[in-house]
């Protein structure tokens, strides 16, 4: 039974007077309710306040997966992230997004945030410590 019918069934049984403590009695078990769900999963509230703000910055319902994403900022010392953003084009990977946002960036910025980024000398120099017989 919904709480405006419990309350109607006390208004006529117990006086309209009662019927609205009882009704306020609901609300704020209600409530206390919500706000335990929210103190047990605080993750869950986060998601909600994300998933509002990006559907007031336009994007549409269902939101679209994470993905990597350029930041807004200089192009100077941009880097991607994986995030979920419906205003700029989404990349399967991170160094797909540095390549094509951030393609010829002079400092450097993205590429050097790869997990395993690329270095101007990938080995050391001098002689080889490690020899193969000659059969």
């Amino acid at each position: 039974m919904k709480i405006a019918q419990i309350a109607l069934i006390a208004a006529v049984v117990i006086g309209v007077a009662d019927a609205k403590s009882l009704r306020s009695l609901f609300k704020h078990l209600k409530h206390k309710e919500t706000e335990a769900a929210a103190a047990l999963d605080p993750a869950a509230t986060e998601a909600d306040e994300t998933n509002r703000e990006l559907q007031s910055n336009g994007c549409i319902v269902p939101l679209p997966a994470a993905a990597w994403h350029r930041t807004l900022g200089s192009w100077s010392d941009g880097f991607c992230q994986f995030i979920i953003d419906c205003n700029s084009p989404s990349y399967d990977s991170e160094l797909e997004c540095c390549k094509g946002a951030y393609g010829g960036q002079i400092s450097g910025t993205c590429l050097s945030m790869l997990p395993s980024p690329p270095t101007t000398s990938p080995t050391e120099g001098g002689d080889l410590d490690v020899y193969y017989p000659d059969y």
